[in-house]
């Protein structure tokens, strides 16, 4: 009769179990190496020590994780493909609980064995490896704080704590450290840590696992909540900028705290000349006589007796909007980004309303500037920018002060700039540069003679161009300024003055003339001032002799013209002034070019000729 060789395995095993009287476990750890891993030929002839395999040996467990996977790589010394595997292998496991699967998951802590049975030759061939399966827990701690500016730390003694080799701390504020400690250090009191501010960020304690002189397993992390400690909650501008008011929390009931001010260009910190009164739940101060043009930081100041210690609380900083453009159809407004220490603010909050109770949306702008358009001629637009951002676990809000925009008095609207003066013939010609935003609906001209400043209102147009005629421009030079009134009925600053190149001779041999000013704008990018000294002889017919960049030429050097003198006898002269400007012009870079005409003069052959 033929017997089953599986058969014959599991009896033998049986036996040799009894032989060797082996614990049969009746759980799947085990901390020795099964008897079979070092010694497989008490299971028979065909059976011997060999081969190998690589396995993660150390995997972690935490309180949000039931399960880890270990898979076995790299089999060698053994048939290729032969190789099988039993991850649950103690001395109570049955050899022929093999698997070709090379993966087992593993649902609980503790030390496991895992068997390889290969091939070589005709052999079987058996090896072990172990594996840890390390539940992880998060340290067991006392915290100590001192107001906002010190911790101090225990790691109690507890079961949990003695499977800790490590303990990772994060102070919250950059720094870190590392101690390394055992469960007969415990329990353990880390020196107090002092903070120079209120840390950023949750410190936290992690415990750390060390097998083979490394760390294989981090817990999950403890943090250690920051106290209520007091802090500037609300920071909202009044009077236009000329008062601030700060709201408190967390204070300590019926104390008085030193609030304590400073300008953002400063580095010292000022005591504010009254103190903070604090209720039963929170504290409020109004701050007076600000200049309501500095951006301002606070914050405030509380002595920790019982440690020796200063506390401060955040800063917080204003928020300064000022108006850089108005026209009749829109303003625009910018304002600093507060840039107190902590201050991160993404998105700024515009509040408007008007004087006929117009409903506007909030509108919400990463950016630090707003437009409003169109505007309505002759109402009152009130607006305010407000920011919210978070400072540790607390939100904090700032708030500009309201400010006022009077479409029709908040100010003059801005000059003109740019204009030209050049002369045809019998008539003077006053021609403007008008950016569309002024959106004038008429000019007043004023005209002064002989570079006086004695401008008198010659002309109401709606043109942005004046013609005059019947002017003596042999011997006057003419100057122009010039305002408009808006579609708002505002009128302007009035411009600078405008002139007429002023041509004329000191004497028979040499031309001299007044340079063209066509703007006095600062900053300007400009070509060169250019002129072009022309003849125009007896039919009509005009000539450029020579461009130059001086004011003056000395024309009996030119033979044109003497040949000129000397056939006819008399000539006529006059210079064109020719400039380009690249400017910005109001927020727009405009490129201007001008070209304008002197008067003309006469001029006789010379007795010298």
């Amino acid at each position: 009769m033929r017997l089953n060789n599986k058969f014959l395995v599991k009896c033998l095993i049986s036996t040799l179990l009894i032989f060797f009287k082996i614990n049969i476990v009746t759980f799947s750890q085990q901390s020795n190496e099964p008897l079979i891993c070092s010694n497989p030929t008490i299971l028979g002839p065909n059976y011997i020590s060999g081969g190998a395999f690589d396995i993660n040996k150390y995997s972690c467990l935490s309180e949000f994780t039931v399960n880890t996977t270990h898979t076995a790589t790299s089999p060698s010394g053994i048939t290729p493909g032969s190789q099988m595997y039993n991850f649950n292998f103690t001395d109570a496991t049955n050899i022929v609980n093999v698997s070709t699967s090379n993966t087992s998951l593993f649902a609980g802590a503790g030390k496991y064995w895992v068997l390889q049975e290969g091939k070589i030759g005709l052999k079987n061939a058996i090896y072990c490896n172990s594996i840890e399966v390390i539940q992880t827990h998060r340290p067991e701690i006392d915290v100590t704080w001192c107001g906002n500016l010190a911790l101090k730390i225990t790691i109690k003694a507890t079961v949990t704590n003695n499977y800790h080799n490590q303990y990772f701390i994060d102070w919250g504020d950059g720094k870190q450290e590392t101690i390394v400690l055992n469960g007969s250090s415990l329990p353990f009191g880390i020196p107090e840590h002092r903070y120079t501010k209120s840390p950023t960020s949750l410190p936290f304690v992690v415990g750390k696992y060390v097998r083979d002189n490394a760390v294989v397993c981090s817990s999950v992390a403890k943090y250690i909540d920051i106290n209520d400690y007091m802090y500037i909650s609300e920071l909202k501008g009044l009077n236009a900028g000329k008062d601030a008011q700060i709201v408190v929390l967390n204070g300590k009931s019926n104390n008085e705290y030193v609030v304590q001010y400073k300008k953002i260009s400063s580095t010292t910190w000022v005591d504010y000349k009254e103190t903070l009164k604090y209720g039963i739940d929170k504290g409020e101060l109004v701050l007076k006589d600000l200049s309501q043009s500095d951006e301002y930081c606070f914050r405030v100041k509380e002595e920790l007796t019982g440690c020796g210690l200063t506390s401060y609380t955040n800063e917080v900083c204003t928020i300064v909007p000022s108006l850089n453009t108005l026209s009749s159809s829109a303003f625009t407004i910018n304002w600093n980004k507060p840039n107190g220490e902590g201050i991160d603010i993404q998105d700024y909050k515009i509040s408007l309303t008007d004087s006929e109770n117009a409903t506007y949306p909030i509108i919400t702008s990463k950016n630090n500037t707003f437009t409003q358009s169109p505007l309505k001629c002759k109402v009152k637009y009130t607006f305010s920018v407000s920011a919210d951002y978070n400072f540790n676990k607390y939100m904090v809000s700032i708030k500009s002060p309201n400010f006022l925009i009077d479409t029709e008095t908040q100010k003059q609207l801005s000059p003109i700039l740019v204009g030209a003066v050049s002369i045809e013939q019998s008539k003077i010609f006053v021609d403007l540069s008008v950016p569309d935003s002024f959106e004038p609906i008429s000019y007043t001209f004023y005209r002064a003679d002989n570079g006086q400043d004695n401008f008198k209102e010659v002309a109401k147009t709606a043109n942005n161009f004046l013609v005059e005629s019947d002017l003596d421009f042999s011997k006057n030079q003419y100057c122009y300024k010039v305002d408009y009134t808006n579609i708002c009925g505002v009128k302007s600053e009035l411009s600078p003055s405008f002139c007429s190149v002023f041509l004329s001779s000191e004497n028979s041999n040499i031309l001299n003339w007044t340079p063209i000013e066509i703007t006095n704008v600062e900053n300007v990018v400009s070509s060169e001032k250019k002129y072009n000294v022309k003849l125009i002889d007896g039919n009509g017919s005009v000539r450029t002799v020579n461009t130059i960049t001086n004011t003056n030429y000395k024309f009996s050097e030119d033979a044109i013209i003497r040949d000129e003198l000397l056939n006819t006898g008399k000539i006529k002269m006059v210079v064109e002034a020719v400039q380009d400007l690249e400017m910005d012009y109001y927020g727009i870079v405009q490129n201007i070019a001008f070209s304008v005409n002197s008067n003309e003069i006469e001029i006789y052959k010379p007795i010298t000729f």
